[in-house]
Order: structure tokens, then C-alpha cells, then sequence
């Protein structure tokens, strides 16, 4: 009985290494559901490889990892915010769409359509500025496209920024 209850309603609270919580991004939002961002952010923190992995997954951009990010948002802090802002800024090469969505939301453009890591060398930032603008010269809905528009050009102002000696 015990166990029928349990797979119905999943491990409980730090059920440990066998069943992370950061294996998918749906038991992480079922959790912001039932104990709230807050504690839920306090859960993967306590693991750091746990809470790398999910920064991770962020970065990679899929909607159901950026759904988690945003999820999770309102329960960091010092020093669980930047990490998790910089992940979901990273995120925008690989899905502009999901990313720009969140400006005016709390998220400014300034924030999102620049370089997300100050300790990235000249390489790096110029690998990522071109991948992030790469993504937005493709079509994306029509009810983003002036943000895209807008996007590509901070983008610009950034990359002749860096470009100066």
C-alpha cells in the first residue's frame, strides 16, 4: 500500500541521489508547485552538482528547462539568482523565442541581448554574440519580432563595443 501511495505521489522530500530532483524538469516544477520556488531552490543548492546540473539544462534553452528557470526564479537570492539569470540569459542562442518573451517581465533587454558571463574571454563572447545573432536573423513569431528587431540590435552595440582596442 505504502508503495502504491509513494509512486502516485513520488519520493518524498530529499529522497536523495537515487531520484534527484533535478532528473526532470516536470518533478522540479511539481515541486515549486506543492512546497514553492523557495524551498525547492533551497533543495537543488544543497547538492551542488545537483544545482549545476540543473543551470546546466537551463542553458541548453528547452522550453521545459526555461519553464523551470522561470519557476524557480522568484525563490533565489544571494548568491542562487545571478547563477540562474545567467543561465536563462545563456539560453538565447538556442531559443530566442522562449527568451525574449521574458523581457518587460522583470527581465530587461539590456540584460538579455548582451554577453551573460563577465568571465568569458574575448573568444567565448564573440562565439556567443555571434550565435545569439545567428538565432535571431531566423523568423520567430510575429508577436516577438520588434523585440528580435530590437535584440539584434543591442547586439550589434555590443559586439562594437568589444571589437574596439
Amino acid at each position: 500500500m505504502v508503495a502504491a501511495v509513494t509512486s502516485l505521489i513520488g519520493p518524498p522530500a530529499g529522497a536523495g541521489a537515487d531520484n534527484p530532483l533535478s532528473s526532470s524538469p516536470d518533478a522540479i516544477l511539481l515541486a515549486v508547485e506543492r512546497e514553492g520556488a523557495q524551498a525547492v531552490v533551497a533543495r537543488l543548492t544543497s547538492d551542488p552538482h545537483e544545482w549545476k546540473h540543473v543551470l546546466q539544462q537551463i542553458e541548453e534553452g528547452r522550453t521545459p528547462w526555461l519553464k523551470v528557470g522561470r519557476a524557480l526564479q522568484p525563490g533565489t537570492g544571494v548568491g542562487t539568482r545571478h547563477p540562474l539569470e545567467v543561465a536563462l540569459l545563456s539560453a538565447l542562442p538556442n531559443n530566442p523565442d522562449q527568451v525574449l518573451r521574458w523581457i518587460g517581465q522583470g527581465v530587461a533587454l539590456e540584460d538579455v541581448c548582451s554577453v551573460p558571463r563577465a568571465e568569458w574571454d574575448r573568444a567565448q563572447v564573440r562565439d556567443y554574440l555571434a550565435r545569439a545573432k545567428k538565432s535571431l536573423k531566423k523568423p520567430l513569431p510575429a508577436d516577438i519580432d520588434p523585440i528580435r528587431v530590437r535584440c539584434l540590435r543591442q547586439l550589434d552595440k555590443v559586439t562594437a563595443r568589444i571589437q574596439r582596442p
